[in-house]
């Protein structure tokens, strides 16, 4: 298997492929080259890296999200446990849409992002379905319509949640979407080695 097989064995789109480099507003897209070098300075910090050219989001000049294997690797759980109706809080570059969007087991995904421009920005990019809504506010303020259940709950809004930081969050948002998850659903987040 070839490197480029390798990095889509999880299930996900490589970006750069699907996200020209661009700009509206306060996000923008562009792409960087992973090196050798790359790779052993990576490796060397044990963290899973490979050869390729990856997309990056910015928001506001602050990276937000890339398609490297860390992140392939660090949203894998929700691609296997999608099932049903979906809710996706953070659209990001909308890796993890295309590959709910090809899951036969998916009737519905909703998408909050609190960026416009982001939206702006990715939207024509995402899978044309009629599954698909997304929509523009910040998950700590938008409710679901009351007694609305979803299968399936993820949250996706941090750009680093290696040190723990996002744990308060997380807690917090597990709280208040409990009551709209399925009695046999499944809720969970980005970043599980910081699960806390």
């Amino acid at each position: 298997m070839t490197r480029r097989e390798a990095s889509d064995s999880y299930g996900f789109p490589l970006m750069a492929k699907l996200l020209a480099p661009s700009k509206i507003g306060c996000a923008e897209i562009t792409h960087y080259t992973i090196t050798k070098l790359d790779v052993l300075r990576e490796l060397m910090h044990g963290g899973p890296c490979e050869e390729s050219t990856v997309a990056i989001l910015r928001v506001n000049g602050r990276t937000v999200m890339s398609d490297t294997r860390h992140e392939r690797l660090t949203n894998w759980e929700i691609r296997a446990r999608a099932k049903g109706r979906v809710l996706v809080a953070g659209l990001g570059m909308g890796m993890i849409i295309h590959a709910l969007a090809k899951n036969a087991e998916v009737s519905s995904i909703t998408v909050v992002e609190k960026e416009s421009d982001v939206i702006a920005l990715i939207s024509p990019s995402l899978p044309k379905t009629e599954k698909l809504n997304v929509v523009c506010a910040d998950i700590f303020k938008w409710a679901p319509a009351i007694g609305e259940k979803f299968d399936t709950i993820y949250f996706d809004i941090w750009a680093d949640a290696s040190n723990g930081a996002a744990a308060p969050d997380r807690r917090k948002l597990s709280a208040r979407f409990r009551k709209h998850k399925a009695p046999e659903g499944w809720m969970g987040s980005w970043h599980p080695m910081d699960r806390r």
